[in-house]
């Protein structure tokens, strides 16, 4: 997974051309690994200590004291020329 506090910079504006290797070696501490089990969402970024936390429902996630709502992506579109 990869932290962004704005929006992220990918090639063409297109998120499936997102290149989490690169930003993984650029910012490692924005950068990690996550997994559900047992009802629980287990966070690992960077150095950073664990969160851990309900797992997701309603496509909502609360950590600490903040809900983040998914949220859909409005990316471009390019037809085949």
């Amino acid at each position: 997974m990869y932290r962004a506090y704005d929006q992220i910079q990918t090639p063409g504006g297109e998120i499936n051309r997102f290149d989490f290797d690169f930003a993984q070696h650029s910012a490692p501490p924005n950068s990690g690994r996550y997994t559900v089990s047992e009802g629980k969402l287990y966070i690992k970024i960077g150095n950073y200590p664990p969160i851990v936390t309900a797992a997701p429902h309603d496509n909502a996630v609360t950590i600490e004291s903040v809900t983040y709502k998914r949220q859909s992506y409005l990316g471009t579109s390019r037809a085949a020329a």
